[in-house]
């Protein structure tokens, strides 16, 4: 029941939307949203607990607030930060990152803004120096050695924002001076339609049309503006020939065969309206039509 009447509130949002000339469009959302009653979506991960408290040794609260008496002016981001010293100790977080057993501290917590951001300060025996700074929370990480060799960052996007993107660093190291390195970034987007059957292994595929449509359902939803994620229709990105992929997962609609698949090769990206996809260079996960590849 309560995804008949989510239908009938995005309904009425296409009427608004496409006004007196979009009769034809407005056909197509509502037949749209009637079949996507029928199918199953992927969930977002939940993040919502910080993964750093596991790495920690030695949480010697005293030591943190000596590193904010110190320190706060470079963990704010302005001067009308509105947190003080005594409300930021539990975004701290004591880790030896490189191996030297000194503890290093990891702020990660508010910005005072929407997002979170994540800063390392490297403990130079008894200072501390910012060795990263970038946006959203560690969600992942790995040690090799006692020392980091790689984290992911992840995304979660704004508000009703249906653009999620991970971000993987690797970490080398110059004797004890870490050098951050984003080796590849990964874009979800939700809702994406969940597969029901798995290729197993993973299949290795490339375009083999001039342009094949990356979709978050395996539905022909063109030449319309969704009225809930924007875009054009249910279309997340266009690829060009030769564009490569891993092939996850499939679904068989009738005689129209579909795949579940991570396209891996963001330069063959024709066409994306999702900007996020495009800050950095993005595989993306989506469904496009068997048939656009060389798999048999």
């Amino acid at each position: 029941m309560r995804n008949y009447y989510l239908s009938i509130i995005l309904i009425t949002i296409s009427f608004c939307a496409f006004g007196q000339n979009g009769k034809t469009d407005t056909d197509k959302i509502v037949k749209y949203f009637e079949w996507t009653d029928k199918i199953e979506y992927l969930k977002s991960p939940d993040y919502s607990q910080s993964i750093l408290s596991g790495f920690e040794k030695n949480r010697d609260t005293v030591f943190l607030q000596n590193f904010l008496s110190t320190y706060y002016d470079s963990v704010k981001l302005y001067n009308e930060f509105p947190y003080q010293p005594e409300d930021l100790v539990k975004y701290l977080y004591p880790i030896d990152l490189n191996g030297d057993n000194l503890l290093d501290i990891f702020y990660q917590g508010p910005t005072g803004g929407e997002q979170n951001i994540t800063q390392i300060y490297l403990n130079q025996k008894g200072s501390f120096r910012k060795v990263f700074k970038e946006y959203q929370d560690i969600v992942d990480m790995k040690f090799n050695k006692n020392r980091l060799a790689s984290f992911k960052l992840y995304n979660p996007g704004c508000c009703a924002d249906p653009q999620t993107v991970e971000y993987n660093y690797e970490i080398t190291y110059n004797k004890d001076e870490p050098k951050f390195s984003l080796v590849k970034t990964v874009g979800y987007f939700y809702p994406t339609e969940k597969p029901k059957d798995s290729f197993n292994p993973v299949l290795d595929f490339s375009i083999t049309v001039d342009k094949s449509k990356l979709r978050k359902e395996c539905y022909f939803l063109d030449a319309v503006e969704h009225p809930v994620t924007g875009g054009e229709g249910n279309i997340i990105a266009t690829y060009k020939k030769g564009a490569i992929g891993k092939a996850i997962g499939f679904k068989k609609d009738g005689e129209i065969e579909w795949i579940y698949v991570l396209m891996v090769t963001p330069d063959k990206i024709e066409k994306c309206e999702f900007s996020t996809f495009m800050e950095h260079p993005t595989e993306i996960y989506g469904w496009i039509l068997k048939t656009d590849t060389d798999l048999k």
